[in-house]
């Protein structure tokens, strides 16, 4: 399998306030990287909720970059690539928001939902919580740490893969029913989405 795992963090309710991305790259079934950074968001207001979730507070980003200023190194890691996220809807929609508020041109990205993969390769599991798949699957997590969940995210779609003798992303999505989704711009996307079982 080939793809990038990612996951966001934000500060508050909004869309637009990234405060930490982690990815974690596969090439030929293996992760070869793993890593986080941390980003100012534009409106430095951190919701108590969300600062008990991640423990990122503001005094942690006053320093960081911008979301427009880390896009380059961000992109060099996700263009041409499928792009994974468990609960992908929101990822993608923190993605679609951070590009949108700090003016960078929104691209096209093919994504791929790793929770809807999960519910369809364990369709019986009381849960298909990233927390609750990283202990039954015996990955180690740290919750919340963007580059924590990211690296589970794809170790986890690199389990179903063994577990169904499926070496492509793509193809061990469609034989679950799991559509590719596309970012298209800051407001239209297609869904990465379940056929219903029959």
């Amino acid at each position: 399998m080939n793809f990038v795992a990612i996951d966001f963090e934000t500060a508050n309710e909004r869309r637009d306030s990234a405060c930490a991305i982690g990815w974690a790259d596969v090439r030929d079934n293996q992760i070869v990287d793993v890593g986080e950074v941390l980003i100012r968001p534009r409106e430095l207001r951190f919701e108590y909720m969300n600062v008990q979730i991640h423990g990122i507070r503001e005094e942690d980003v006053l320093d960081q970059p911008f979301f427009s200023e880390l896009w380059p190194d961000i992109w060099t890691k996700l263009q041409g690539r499928l792009v994974v996220a468990h609960n992908a809807s929101f990822d993608m929609s923190v993605l679609r928001g951070s590009l949108f508020s700090n003016q960078v041109v929104v691209p096209r990205l093919p994504y791929l939902c790793s929770m809807k993969i999960s519910r369809r390769a364990w369709p019986d599991l009381p849960s298909h919580g990233l927390g609750y798949l990283a202990e039954l699957h015996a990955i180690a997590l740290q919750h919340h740490n963007a580059a924590s969940d990211a690296q589970a995210a794809a170790e986890l779609l690199l389990q179903a893969g063994r577990e169904l003798q499926q070496n492509d992303a793509p193809t061990l999505a469609k034989s679950l029913g799991v559509s590719i989704g596309e970012v298209i711009s800051h407001d239209k996307w297609k869904p990465s989405s379940e056929k219903p079982i029959r």
